[in-house]
C-alpha cells in the first residue's frame, strides 16, 4: 500500500512483540507517519487493540508521539468501551508530557478542531477530556463544542457543558453564533427554551433578519421564520410568546421597504398552506407589510384571498392595521 512503513506492516501483525517497534524506532522510524487510508501506526494498533504496545512505545519514545494524531486516531475507534481505554491512556500520556498545561500552539490549534468534531459525533467523554487543556484560545475551544453540540440538537451534552462550564460559555457565546436560530430550525422545543433563557435577550435577533443576513447562512432568516419553517408549533409559540415578554405590542416583521418576502413567517406559512399557523399568527398581532401581502395575493390567488379572510375574521380594522390580541395558544 502506498505510504506504507514498516511499522504499519507491524501493526497489522497478529503476533508482533514490543520489542519489534522498538527496534526500528532506534534506528529513526516514523510513529507519525499515515499511508494512503490516513491510518496512522498507533490508530492501527489502537484498533487491533494492541493497547500494550501503544502504552510502552508512549513509555519509551513519549516526545516521538504526535499528540494531535494520536487523538484523531482515539476519535476515530468506534467501540465505546475501547475508547474509554485508549482516553486513560491518552490521559497518562498527555500528564507525562505536561501538555494539558503546556500544549503548543500547533496542538491548541488541533484540539479545537478535533473537539468540535467530536462535539458533532456526540463524544461526550473526550470533549470534556479536551476542555481540561489549557490551548490559546480556550474561548473558541468552548464555543466550538457547545456550537457543534447544539447545533446537533445533543441536549445532554449541552446540558453538561453548561453546568459545568457555564462562565465560560457565557463569555465565548454571542448573539450571533445563531444558536437560537439552529433550535428553531431543526424545532428542538428543549434546545429552544435554553437557548432563549440562556443567551438571547435582544427582541430584533428575533423577529428581524435584515442586519444579521451575510454574517452566518442559518441567520439569514430570524428565529421566528424558522420555528414556523420547522412546523413544531410549540417552538413558534414559545418564540411569540417571548416577543410579548419583551413589551412588544405587535410584531411588525423586517422593514417596510424589504424585497425578500420570503423571509416573512407569515408568507412561509401561507406557501405551505399551514392556515391554522397563519391564523395563529394573525390572532397573536401578527402584522406584515404590504409588499408581502400584495405579492402573496398576486402569486397564490388562493393565500392571498385565505389570508384577506383571516384578516377579515380576526380584525375590525384593514389589513395594513391588524394588531390583535394575543390569547390562542395552539
Amino acid at each position: 500500500m502506498f505510504n506504507e512503513t514498516i511499522l504499519h506492516k507491524l501493526a497489522n501483525q497478529k503476533d508482533v512483540k514490543k520489542e519489534m517497534f522498538f527496534e526500528h524506532l532506534d534506528l529513526g522510524a516514523d510513529v507519525n507517519q499515515v499511508d494512503l487510508m490516513k491510518d496512522s501506526p498507533i490508530g492501527l494498533l489502537l484498533y487491533n487493540k494492541r493497547e500494550d504496545i501503544v502504552e510502552a512505545i508512549l513509555e519509551k519514545y513519549p516526545k516521538s508521539v504526535n499528540p494531535s494524531l494520536f487523538l484523531r486516531d482515539i476519535l476515530n475507534i468506534l467501540n465505546e468501551k475501547e475508547k474509554k481505554k485508549h482516553l486513560k491512556i491518552f490521559q497518562n500520556f498527555m500528564k507525562k508530557n505536561d501538555l494539558y498545561n503546556n500544549p503548543t500552539k500547533k496542538f491548541s490549534e488541533q484540539v479545537v478542531k478535533i473537539g468540535k468534531r467530536a462535539a458533532e459525533d456526540g463524544e461526550s467523554g473526550l470533549v470534556m477530556e479536551l476542555l481540561k487543556i489549557q490551548v490559546t484560545n480556550r474561548s473558541k475551544l468552548f464555543k466550538g463544542v457547545f456550537s457543534a453540540a447544539f447545533k446537533t440538537g445533543d441536549i445532554k451534552l449541552v446540558e453538561k457543558l453548561f453546568n459545568e462550564h457555564k462562565n465560560q460559555l457565557r463569555v465565548a457565546i454571542e448573539n450571533d453564533d445563531g444558536l437560537l436560530h439552529h433550535a428553531c430550525k431543526n424545532g428542538d422545543y428543549f434546545l429552544t427554551i435554553f437557548a432563549l433563557k440562556h443567551f438571547s435577550s435582544d427582541t430584533e435577533y428575533f423577529i428581524s433578519g435584515e442586519e444579521l443576513k451575510g454574517r452566518n447562512e442559518v441567520l439569514t432568516y430570524p428565529p421566528l421564520s424558522w420555528a414556523v419553517f420547522s412546523k413544531n408549533k410549540k417552538v413558534i409559540f414559545e418564540m411569540v410568546d417571548t416577543i410579548y415578554a419583551q413589551g412588544v405590542q405587535k410584531i411588525n416583521f423586517l422593514a417596510n421597504n424589504t424585497k425578500e418576502k420570503q423571509y416573512d413567517p407569515l408568507a412561509i406559512a401561507l406557501h405551505s398552506r399551514d392556515y391554522d399557523i397563519s391564523e395563529f399568527l394573525l390572532n397573536n398581532g401578527y402584522f406584515t407589510n404590504q409588499y408581502v401581502f400584495k405579492n402573496l395575493r398576486e402569486e397564490r390567488a388562493e393565500d392571498g384571498a385565505k389570508l384577506e379572510m383571516l384578516a377579515t375574521m380576526n380584525t375590525e380594522s384593514t389589513f395594513k392595521d391588524i394588531t390583535l390580541k394575543k390569547n390562542m395558544p395552539f
